[in-house]
């Protein structure tokens, strides 16, 4: 049953974390792996990696980095664009410094989870795409990811691009599309005519949670700063929240949502968010009461958390409780291309970066200032990348 859910992820939660590398496609040792640079006329490649966690600036542009090699399982991309998200700088800052060394990470470490290009190799059991195809997609934790030239990935991962999306539109909206959608229909099987509140809405997983929602048949409120009212209702909110001079808790009836989707965290989300829920809803958290890492008695505590929330639920005495991580699966994000290609779902593309300005790109990802997606260009580097902007915001306008 859906409600026991988050009382059985508590349960296993640390046990996951320990699994973390088998979820992640780790690299197997008996496995064959192709040479990268057998399919490129190059011996190396520019990208983004860092050897330690730190603030952004421990980010290193670099032209030496080696092709990628990949198994009978996965493609090879040549990148034309990658996005980023804020995980992208928790987690260069050490938010699962604890767990690596579970993942199996190579010797270098890209960041980057969203990404778009073209299939040049795949593996011999590899069905679904071909190369040539344009694709885009969700990386896995191995850390092999869209901030370089070229990169390896399963192809379970993979889609066809929306036509009618960009490449540089396409690497914005995997992570916050898989996201909203495996939340809001997956897990709270938003129905036609219920009530969403998205905390958070100008940010790019709010956006799309606000798209998404409208699609599904809601009626969608937000919270946002007033600088940010006209964005957050151009993508279909019925009702916005001043943040900064209000709480929606006060705003909103008590006990008349369905579900509670928070882009942003903190305890006092879910003090407040509880009391504007029926007991029969429930509030979906990508962040949890606090934005900690993986170490053990963050783990204990968020497991706590959640089985204390869901045995009062059971008994009827508060609404449910999830705290949520996405997967990246191409079947679910090819599920999404129809929406994407006749504009009913929109990318708002805030700034767009060339891979030696990845220190500049993360810092404002890290400032909480972005009203939409940050992405690189990759392909075609030497073309002015505010020409590839001036575009991408031409087509969301």
């Amino acid at each position: 049953h859906k409600c026991m859910r988050p009382l059985l992820f508590s349960v296993v939660v640390v046990a996951l974390a320990a699994g973390l590398g088998y979820v992640a496609e780790v690299d197997r040792p008996w496995e064959t792996r192709t040479p990268g640079a057998d399919f490129v006329k190059l011996s190396a490649m520019k990208g983004v990696t860092y050897g330690s966690h730190g603030p952004p600036n421990v980010l290193k542009y670099r032209t030496d980095l080696p092709i990628p090699s990949f198994n009978d399982r996965e493609v090879l991309l040549e990148v034309h664009a990658a996005g980023i998200n804020p995980v992208d700088y928790k987690i260069v800052g050490g938010m699962m410094k604890w767990v690596e060394p579970l993942l199996g990470f190579s010797s270098y470490r890209v960041p980057g989870f969203d990404v778009s290009g073209k299939v040049i190799a795949a593996g011999s059991a590899c069905e679904r795409v071909k190369v040539g195809d344009l694709v885009h997609a969700m990386a896995d934790f191995r850390w092999r990811g869209g901030l370089a030239e070229y990169m390896s990935i399963a192809e379970h991962r993979v889609t066809l691009k929306p036509a009618k999306l960009t490449h540089v539109q396409a690497a914005g909206a995997p992570m916050v599309a898989l996201t909203s959608l495996q939340a809001l229909k997956t897990i709270a099987d938003v129905q036609p005519g219920q009530k969403v509140l998205v905390l958070a809405g100008a940010g790019g997983t709010g956006q799309m949670g606000i798209q998404i929602a409208k699609l599904l048949g809601a009626y969608v409120a937000t919270t946002a700063s007033p600088n940010s009212f006209k964005l957050v209702k151009s993508v279909g909110a019925d009702q916005v929240i001043d943040y900064r001079s209000q709480n929606f808790s006060d705003i909103l009836q008590a006990g008349s949502f369905d579900v509670v989707y928070d882009c942003v965290g903190g305890l006092s989300n879910w003090q407040a968010g509880k009391q504007i829920l029926k007991t029969s809803g429930v509030y979906i958290t990508i962040v949890g009461d606090t934005a900690d890492g993986f170490e053990i008695p963050s783990l204990l505590a968020k497991a706590s958390q959640i089985t204390q929330r869901t045995v009062l639920h059971l008994a009827g005495k508060g609404p449910g409780y999830q705290l949520f991580t996405c997967f990246g699966s191409g079947k679910a994000l090819a599920g999404l291309s129809d929406w994407f290609d006749q504009g009913k779902l929109k990318i708002n593309i805030d700034k767009v970066y060339s891979l030696d300005q990845c220190v500049e790109a993360f810092e404002y990802q890290k400032s909480g200032r972005a009203k939409g997606k940050i992405v690189f260009q990759i392909k075609n580097e030497s073309e002015k990348i505010e020409v590839a902007l001036e575009k991408a915001k031409v087509q969301w306008r």
